[in-house]
């Protein structure tokens, strides 16, 4: 085999031997890049997944908000509503022309806390609590109507103001009436 052979097989087999190098090179970039492709395909997939679940949540929660807002304003509406109820009763036992049967009803039923007691009342009501009861009556509450009486010693306070009334019977009543008001609601 002359020099010239072997140098030229030399050069082929290099040359194989550079285009194996090559190849295997090629494969191992284009292994690389198909990893390096589906790891960011993983990565955009579970970035898309995760910003879906945060939207997701943030939907519920502002759906969580709209219908905590709705609620709050549908149960301010309706105590406002109620609050007119209460004061349209107050009306209108403030604005009973004479409430003298109501007045004599109470002093009947609490005679024995009258015997030695101090009537206090609103002014409009003094004069009938006078004739009524025969004790001194002091026209000194701001009250819608009724009366109180003080034992002489100050131990003793009895409360029939037509205040207290309301307020007991609305404590008592009021989810009677919110009820009625907002069947089915």
């Amino acid at each position: 085999m002359s020099l010239e052979q072997m140098i030229e097989e030399i050069r082929q087999q290099g040359q194989r031997e550079f285009d194996e190098i090559l190849e295997a090179a090629r494969q191992e970039r284009e292994r690389i890049l198909a990893e390096v492709q589906a790891k960011g395909d993983e990565f955009r997939n579970e970035r898309s997944r995760q910003a879906e679940e945060q939207g997701a949540r943030e939907e519920i929660r502002g759906m969580a908000r709209a219908e905590l807002d709705a609620r709050k304003a549908l149960l301010q509406a309706q105590k406002e509503v109620l609050d007119e109820v209460r004061d349209a009763a107050r009306d209108r036992l403030r604005a009973l022309d004479s409430n003298e049967r109501l007045l004599k009803s109470l002093v009947e039923q609490n005679q024995g806390d009258l015997e030695d007691g101090l009537v206090r009342c609103n002014e409009r009501d003094v004069e009938t609590l006078r004739r009524l009861t025969g004790n001194e009556v002091q026209g000194d509450l701001d009250i819608i109507g009724g009366f109180v009486i003080e034992s002489q010693a100050g131990d003793r306070r009895t409360d029939l103001t037509y205040d207290t009334f309301l307020n007991g019977l609305w404590e008592r009543a009021v989810r009677d009436v919110a009820d009625i008001l907002w069947k089915g609601h």
